[in-house]
Parts: structure tokens; C-alpha cells; sequence
């Protein structure tokens, strides 16, 4: 049997208490004699034996019970034969959650501030030469080591809050990866946390035979009703100067009960453009719609607030764009006529421009958004080339048959679309229109009534399985089509536009059809990301310079990963680490984009994870930080992979002083018994 601190045996100098009080009662007393109890004299010498036999009876019990009680506190252990054997080294992983939640009060202050001061009595209790590993949600260099106990509470004093947010198989996964001899060594992972719902994204965590898990479970003084803007959404594709733009905004009420009169306020560029008065129910996430229109071309930040109190570190939501400047609409025909609705591209939001396919200005296709193509002239290799350039900076085109049909066939061959070439002679009145498509969402007002469609009197059979049939006959014979090529758009009609064929020129469905394509992109752009996740970006419109791209904090500037794709640069930390907020984006110091930052969604679930010690193979250990015994078993097991004693010699007092109390019991009943017979 060994000790886990054998410094308490100096407690057994308590054992000389009951001793010195027997003593002092031993002491002979002065006989007096009467002459009428002289007759008691005989009965006295009779049970004068049985009395000190008695007392030193009472005597051992009590001292034995101070003893087992003494024994417990000095965490004796019993280690097995085979980890007698081994005497592997025991290594320890702690990780003090700083994610933001644990800002919640508890009974000693603050969540974080009660798990710095548990791992740091803990590591008191260690030897100096214990190998300690300490994490947070930083993940940072420094926490990829070990160290020794001392050093290792000099890190947790440095400690504070990050607004990064790390699940428990992230966390175990990180503590797995530090060592190169970890079968030969036993791991205890103690993971001191609020352990809120959102910790857990994967089935069950399995565990190796040298590896030991303990959670210590830190709770805050109240049930959490937290309230947080979850996420939002966009109704139009782009940002235009002067274009109407919806703003759908996500609200999440993680409580069990119902909140009213939250006020939703939202900011663009530091200006309050409107406010919101929301009602909760309990447990829901409702959507509201804001409108506003940028009126300039440029970068804009925006934040939405609500004024539910704490947590606060939830109560803003940001996020960022840039208004595109003209759209460049690019059409390439022989013809100086070209049968298409021109005028709705003779605003301000678009910059037109038509040429002779084999007279080409490449620069202004590169930077068109949109291009149309009617032509009979086959594509020369560099106009290919372009054409597939285009639409690997994700950006569309749109293509619309002339005459001649194997030309328009090769045309869209050349794309990996395949159609008939030759034409229909059919007259055909369109019956579809694919109104759910995202392509087409919310582009036409819900009606009771079939809508009066496009006719073809001639249309170039075939389909493409891989397309989508945006506008097609009642045979299932497409009219207009889109399909995803690269990371653009093709979209093309199977029916002339010359008005002897069809009245798809004059007919109004075209063109919102044609609007939608100059703005639409197959992936939206980000306008935010979240702290601490290294897969998200955010998308910036710039030139592609050799300059790196900044992002200006208090602290100076940083360098992010990025990269450019699709005709824009994509942002993301990776693993830097940055809170909440609006930073400015800069290249060659000049201002050329914001990014914004969000907390992760997980961090405001407050409520706490259910069935926690079974999402680990096997079960972990919880442990009451509030419980003195709890926190003695987990210092004991850290020192050794053995059965701890404790427990027993603590049944073993108790059970000596229930001997005693019923010893003396049975004297009282006895003497009892005596004065009735006297």
C-alpha cells in the first residue's frame, strides 16, 4: 500500500487526545469510609475489572476510529501487479475552457476564474517532475509542450478569455497528438469545462486502455435563457449601388422560456438605418426581413444589435460587402442588329458593349459579368480560351442560335452541352416555367392563373440531363436552359429570337431572365466568418496584385491566408485567432474591404450537455468540483494508475464510531437495568 500524501500522518499526534483524557480519569481517587456503605465494598471489587475493561475498550474504538479517519486523508492507494510491474510514466493533459460562455458566475466568481483556480490547487498537489500538458481554445504553440507543474501554473495565471470555440473531440484529438511514446505511458485527460450542448459534433469518443478521462463539471448559478442573432441572408445575389437589397435576419431564443420586446437594431457604416421590435417563443428561431439600398459603389460594414442582456458577447452580429461597380454586359454578334431587350441594360446598373467576334476586346470580356453570344462563326482557339476563363472566374454566359444549327450545336459542344442540329419545324406554346429554381427564385409574383408563356414555331430538339430546364414545352423539349460549367453559369435557348420564329424576343419573360443572369453566381458571396474556424473565408472583390492583402487590428497588421479564385480573393484566419468584430482590410495601406468576424453559433447554446459521461467509450469520470472527495480521488489517481483506499479506511472510521455508539448504548441500558432491580 502507498500514499498520496503521506505529509498528513502528522495528524496521528491527535491519537494522544482520547489517551490523555483516559489518563486524567484514571487518576485514583481519595476513599473516604462510612460506616453504613461499608456493606458495597465487596460489589465494588467485584465489577471494578469490568469497568476498566470497558474503558479501554471505548478507549480503542475511538482511537481507532481516529486513526482510519487520519489513514483516508493521506489517499492511500493499491497498485496492481501489472502497473507495479510497468511503472509507466503517468503524463497530464489539462484544458481550462476560455471560450466566452464561461463568463457565466458561479459560486466562486466567475466559470474561468473557478477553473484556473481548481487546475492550479491541482497542480500543487503534483510533483515538480510530473509531465503536464495545459490547453485552451487558442491552441496555440506554446500549449503543444509539456512542462513541469510549477511552469505549468505560471501559464494558467497568463490565461484569458478567447472567442474561439473548440469541441471535446477537437480538444481530446489535440492532446493525442503530443507525444511520440504514447503507448508506454499512462495519459489522464482532465477537462475542466461548462461542457454547454454544442461541445459534442461526433458520436462517442473512444478512449485507449492507458488513457483516463475526468470531467470536472463547472455550473453557473442560474438556468441560462441566452438570446443570439444566429446567422443571416441575402435576397438578391450582388450589391449594387442604388439596388433594393434584403436582409434576412435569423434570431435563436436558446431558453425555455418566451422573450418579447427584444429590439433589433440595424447599422450600416456606423449610421442606425432602422429598428425591429421581435417576440421570441421558447426554444425557436424566427426570421425577419430589413431592407436598405447602398447608394455608392465601394465597401460597406454593417452590425445588427439586439438589446438582450447577458451573455453579451452574442448581442452583435457583423458583417460586410462591397457594392459592385457597373456590370459589364459584353455581346458578340456579326450582326450589327442583335435580336435582343438591349434597353434593360441601358441603366446604371450595367455597362454595354457589342463587337464582331473576331474583332474582340479581351480585356473587357475578362471583366464583363455577363456575355451574350449570337453568332454563326465558329469560335476561334483564343476566344475558346477566354470564353473558358470566364467561366472559371465564375461569371456566365448566355448563347442564342442564329441560322445556322450545327454551328450553335458545336457552339455548345465546345461546353459539354449536347443538343440536336437541326431544326424543329413544330409550333410549340411553352408550359413550364421553373419558378423554384434558384435561378429564378423570387423573380415572379405568385399567381392563381396559368401565365400566358413564350411560342416557338421552330426549336432545336435534344436535352441535356445534365441541365436545368428553366422554360420548356408540354413535351418536356426545352426552350430556355442554365447548366454549371466550371464554376460559372451557361445558360442558352433552343428557339431563334428572329420574330418569325417565336416571340421569345418581345415576350416579358425574358427579361428578368436575362437580368438575373449579369448578377447571378453559383455560390454566393461570404460576408463574414466565424472566430476560430480555419474552413471559412470571406470573399473580397480586388485586383489580383502581387501585394498581400492586411488585416489592420489594435495590436498592428496581419497577414491571413488568401487566395485568389474566381475573380475574387478569398479571406480566412486559419489558425489565427481574432475577436468579434469589423477589421479593416488593406493592401499597399490603402482601405480596400472589411472583415468581419462573428462568434461561433455552438458558443451561445448555454444549456448543459445531456448524458455526459456516456459520450465517451467507456464512460468518463464527472467530478464535482464543490466535492472535496472528488477533487482527493483525482489528485490520488494522477499520481498513480491504482484503486485508491480512501474510501475504505473513511467506512472503517465510521464503522468503529457506530461500534462505540452502540457500546455505550448497551452500558446505559445496563445501568438502567441495574437501577430498576436496585
Amino acid at each position: 500500500m502507498n500514499f498520496g500524501f503521506p505529509q498528513f500522518f502528522w495528524a496521528l499526534l491527535a491519537l494522544s487526545i482520547p489517551l490523555l483524557i483516559h489518563l486524567f480519569n484514571l487518576r485514583r481517587p481519595k476513599t473516604v469510609f462510612f460506616s453504613n456503605t461499608r456493606f458495597l465494598k465487596a460489589l465494588e471489587e467485584q465489577t471494578k475489572s469490568i469497568k476498566k475493561l470497558r474503558y479501554w475498550l471505548m478507549l480503542s474504538l475511538r482511537s481507532l476510529a481516529l486513526a482510519a479517519l487520519v489513514l483516508a486523508f493521506t489517499l492511500p492507494y493499491q497498485e496492481s501487479d501489472a502497473i507495479a510491474s510497468q511503472k509507466r510514466q503517468t503524463t497530464v493533459h489539462i484544458y481550462i475552457d476560455n471560450s466566452l460562455s464561461m463568463q457565466a458566475e458561479g459560486p466562486q466568481g466567475s466559470l474561468f476564474n473557478q477553473a484556473r483556480l481548481y487546475a492550479n490547487n491541482l497542480l500543487k498537489s503534483l510533483p515538480e517532475e510530473m509531465q503536464v500538458q495545459l490547453i485552451t481554445n487558442d491552441f496555440l504553440p506554446r500549449y503543444q509542450r509539456f512542462y513541469g507543474a510549477t511552469e505549468a501554473r505560471e501559464l494558467i495565471r497568463d490565461l484569458n478569455f478567447s472567442a474561439s470555440f473548440k469541441s471535446v473531440p477537437q480538444i481530446i484529438k489535440r492532446f493525442q497528438s503530443l507525444g511520440d511514446d504514447r503507448e508506454n505511458q499512462n495519459h489522464h485527460f482532465i477537462l475542466l469545462s461548462d461542457f454547454q450542448a454544442g461541445l459534442f459534433d461526433s458520436d462517442t469518443i473512444r478512449r485507449a486502455e492507458n488513457e483516463r478521462i475526468q470531467l470536472v463539471q463547472l455550473q453557473g448559478n442560474s438556468s441560462p435563457q441566452n438570446i443570439a442573432i444566429d446567422s443571416i441572408s441575402f435576397g438578391a445575389p450582388v450589391f449594387a449601388p442604388g439596388l433594393d437589397q434584403e436582409l434576412k435576419v435569423y434570431i435563436r431564443n436558446y431558453g425555455d422560456q418566451a422573450q418579447s420586446g427584444i429590439s433589433l437594431k440595424f447599422y450600416l457604416n456606423d449610421t442606425l438605418r432602422s429598428t425591429q421590435i421581435v417576440d421570441l417563443d421558447a426554444g425557436s428561431l424566427k426570421e425577419t426581413s430589413l431592407d436598405f439600398s447602398p447608394n455608392y459603389a465601394g465597401a460597406y460594414k454593417a452590425r445588427l444589435e439586439i438589446d438582450k442582456g447577458a451573455p453579451a458577447f452574442d448581442n452583435s452580429f457583423y458583417f460586410s460587402f462591397q457594392t459592385l461597380k457597373q456590370q459589364g454586359i459584353y455581346t458578340l454578334s456579326e450582326s450589327e442588329t442583335v435580336d435582343l431587350p438591349l434597353q434593360i441594360f441601358q441603366n446604371d446598373f450595367f455597362e454595354y458593349r457589342q463587337d464582331h467576334p473576331e474583332n474582340i476586346d479581351y480585356d473587357y470580356l475578362s471583366e464583363s459579368r455577363l456575355i451574350l453570344i449570337q453568332s454563326d462563326l465558329a469560335f476561334s482557339e483564343s476566344l475558346q480560351q477566354k470564353l473558358g476563363d470566364h467561366l472559371e472566374a465564375g461569371k456566365n454566359i448566355w448563347f442564342f442560335p442564329q441560322e445556322e444549327a450545327a454551328v450553335y450545336q458545336a457552339q455548345l459542344k465546345s461546353f459539354g452541352i449536347s443538343i440536336l442540329g437541326e431544326w424543329q419545324d413544330d409550333s410549340l406554346m411553352a408550359q413550364v416555367l421553373k419558378t423554384t429554381d434558384p435561378f429564378l427564385r423570387k423573380s415572379f409574383i405568385p399567381s392563381r392563373q396559368k401565365p400566358l408563356l413564350p411560342f416557338s414555331k421552330y426549336y432545336l430538339g435534344g436535352k441535356d440531363q445534365a441541365a436545368v430546364n428553366l422554360l420548356g414545352f408540354s413535351n418536356a423539349a426545352p426552350l430556355l436552359s442554365r447548366k454549371g460549367v466550371s464554376n460559372g453559369q451557361v445558360f442558352y435557348s433552343q428557339s431563334s429570337l428572329k420574330p418569325n420564329r417565336s416571340n421569345l424576343k418581345s415576350h416579358p419573360v425574358l427579361i428578368p431572365l436575362l437580368v438575373n443572369a449579369a448578377f447571378y453566381t453559383g455560390e454566393r458571396p461570404m460576408s463574414y466568418i466565424r472566430s476560430g474556424n480555419a474552413q471559412q473565408y470571406q470573399t473580397v472583390d480586388a485586383p489580383k496584385e502581387e501585394m498581400a492583402i492586411e488585416i489592420q487590428t489594435a495590436q498592428g497588421a496581419i497577414i491571413p491566408f488568401q487566395r485568389y479564385r474566381n475573380d475574387h480573393y478569398e479571406i480566412s484566419l486559419n489558425f489565427q485567432e481574432l475577436a468579434a468584430g469589423i477589421y479593416p482590410l488593406n493592401r499597399d495601406e490603402q482601405q480596400i474591404a472589411f472583415l468581419a468576424i462573428n462568434t461561433d453559433p455552438r458558443e451561445s447554446n448555454l444549456s448543459e450537455l445531456e448524458d455526459l459521461p456516456n459520450r465517451f467509450s467507456p464512460p468518463a469520470e464527472v467530478l464535482d468540483p464543490q466535492n472535496t472527495a472528488d477533487t482527493n480521488q483525482l489528485q490520488a489517481s494522477i499520481q498513480n494508475k491504482a484503486q485508491a483506499l480512501w474510501p475504505w479506511f473513511l467506512a472503517l472510521a465510521l464503522f468503529f464510531l457506530i461500534l462505540e455508539m452502540l457500546f455505550l448504548k448497551s452500558i446505559s441500558i445496563a445501568h438502567d437495568k441495574s437501577k430498576v432491580s436496585s
